[in-house]
């Protein structure tokens, strides 16, 4: 056992030691494609506007568009093999707004999207997720050589901790709204939806209302809830006054997508069956 000496001179040569990262830890890469970092949301999707950027570096980003490429009818075919076939609780594509926002996507899609630009892209798209996967195939931990280094660690847990705890009673209201749409997991609004397609979202409301899909208060018609191609969700706010009011909003699932994308906008169309 350490004398309080010994732990007291220890201490004071760990905070002398240099600001460089002891061995536990080991920086892990994500993807990155020609110099471009390719964002990963929660689930694992990947931002398909960095991949643009990374396969238009000096060129004209126009010419491969995210919303054209999604366009195409064997895009459409293999977002719904993936939807059918894949986890289902995970959508293949989900759109994001704000900051950090973007059209995200399964790794099948990324592969998709590379295909169709060149070969020659879609052989660094395959090469960068194989240098990602051997990177992760390292060990993440080591244990503590010294103990300075147990110190570090302490003090590192220790300031992660203090930041998740900050962070959880920053985001407790955003909680308790995903609380009461669970069953809503893995839909987009109509708004993410018209941006995946290409179109402005009052654009695509009006559509969904002339096609019945939506009643005059964009509220689903019963036989598409019925179907599962659309959710509602019920949001509870306090006005102004103090009172309590709700709000319906109405979500799109993966199938409902698939089946706007084929029946209502057109977009790859095949011979027969409804989604």
């Amino acid at each position: 056992m350490l004398s309080g000496g010994a732990v007291a001179r220890s201490t004071r040569s760990w905070r002398t030691l240099p600001a460089t990262a002891p061995r536990w830890q080991h920086e892990r890469r994500g993807l990155a494609i020609q110099g471009v970092d390719i964002r990963m949301d929660a689930a694992g999707r990947y931002c398909l506007n960095d991949l643009q950027r990374a396969a238009t570096a000096g060129m004209n980003s126009r010419t491969v568009e995210v919303h054209e490429f999604m366009r195409r009818p064997e895009t459409c075919e293999l977002i719904s093999e993936i939807s059918n076939t894949g986890n289902s609780r995970i959508t293949p594509l989900e759109a994001k707004r704000g900051n950090g926002g973007g059209t995200y996507v399964c790794k099948e899609l990324v592969y998709a999207y590379a295909m169709w630009i060149s070969a020659s892209f879609h052989l660094k798209v395959i090469r960068a997720y194989d240098a990602m996967a051997s990177d992760r195939s390292a060990p993440a931990f080591a244990v503590p050589q010294s103990l300075p280094e147990a110190l570090r660690l302490a003090a590192d847990l220790a300031e992660q901790n203090s930041q998740l705890t900050a962070k959880v009673a920053e985001q407790a209201p955003k909680v308790e709204f995903h609380d009461s749409v669970t069953e809503a997991v893995n839909c987009q609004t109509v708004q993410e939806v018209a941006k995946i397609l290409g179109t402005g979202p009052n654009r695509l409301f009006t559509i969904l209302r002339d096609r019945g899909l939506l009643m005059r208060n964009n509220v689903p018609y019963q036989e598409h809830l019925d179907a599962g191609r659309f959710r509602v969700v019920e949001r509870k706010f306090n006005n102004r006054h103090g009172e309590t009011c709700v709000y319906c909003r109405t979500l799109v699932t993966g199938k409902g997508l698939t089946y706007i994308q084929r029946h209502v906008m057109g977009l790859g169309q095949t011979n027969g069956g409804t989604a």
